[in-house]
């Protein structure tokens, strides 16, 4: 089975990430940062990693399509933001 996953460089996501790999799927996680140490903790677990942000459709477009699921994973979150920020969480 074919994954794509958001958020798999979190806290949450990383065991995520893990155990779909464990069970024998795909994954292929979207991130923002290819270098980051976060990123290449999955990449070693055997996720494909795809450059692109979850507020941008287009940049997830193409690794999304052929996936059996997707699993929105990502997520940001942050105590005592301005109303812009309550936005762009809400966004993600």
């Amino acid at each position: 089975m074919r994954i794509f996953l958001t958020g798999g460089t979190g806290f949450v996501g990383q065991p995520l990430t893990r155990i779909l790999i464990q069970r024998g799927w795909d994954v292929t996680a979207l991130v923002r940062q290819v270098g980051s140490a976060e990123a290449k903790t999955i990449q070693a677990m055997g996720a494909q990693l795809v450059h692109g942000d979850i507020t941008n459709l287009e940049s997830m477009r193409k690794a999304m399509a052929g996936a059996d699921a997707v699993i929105h994973n990502a997520g940001w979150y942050e105590f005592g933001i301005t109303k812009q920020m309550h936005e762009r969480m809400r966004a993600i």
